[in-house]
């Protein structure tokens, strides 16, 4: 092996990480409701109607015309290939 593939193995060996983030966005479901019903964790969430605010804290004018609900994880591979996390985590 010359100097330069043995570069590239240990970079295509290299930790990776990534986010796989599931989004909903509806005009009225309650967050506690699609908590409850796929039985994760919001990392963010807001109700439609609440009081717009900005991420800390501070209110902005008017109201959310929707519901907003988003879950994250986060995934460390040793190689390219994530597909299996994601499929896990879609299951």
């Amino acid at each position: 092996m010359t100097e330069q593939s043995d570069a590239n193995c240990a970079e295509a060996n290299s930790p990776r990480r990534f986010d796989v983030e599931l989004f909903v966005i509806h005009p009225m479901w309650d967050p506690t409701d699609i908590s409850s019903a796929l039985g994760l964790e919001p990392h963010f969430a807001h109700r439609v109607g609440d009081l717009r605010k900005t991420p800390t804290g501070t209110p902005l004018p008017g109201n959310y015309p929707d519901t907003r609900w988003r879950h994250c994880i986060r995934y460390d591979v040793r190689n390219q290939w994530f597909a299996a996390e994601v499929t896990n985590f879609v299951d």
